[in-house]
């Protein structure tokens, strides 16, 4: 599946999630790494983030990061 990837994708991920393991996430991102999708895929671990990305890292911060990535790829 990682080679049919074609737009932009960002991955993100709570660290403390205890639902999904983050290293899923980056066994997925490592996967597409290997299938030459490094131009089209981002990683984003939020170290407090549970599951639904609650945690203490400021919201603010993570939707400057979701604003940055839009703004990157939708132009």
């Amino acid at each position: 599946l990682a080679k049919n990837l074609k737009g932009k994708l960002l991955l993100i991920h709570g660290m403390e999630d205890s639902n999904v393991l983050y290293q899923d996430t980056v066994r997925v991102y490592r996967e597409l790494l290997k299938a030459g999708k490094e131009t089209l895929v981002e990683l984003f671990l939020d170290p407090t983030g549970g599951h639904g990305l609650g945690g203490d890292v400021k919201r603010l911060n993570r939707y400057r990061k979701y604003e940055e990535f839009l703004l990157r790829t939708l132009r």
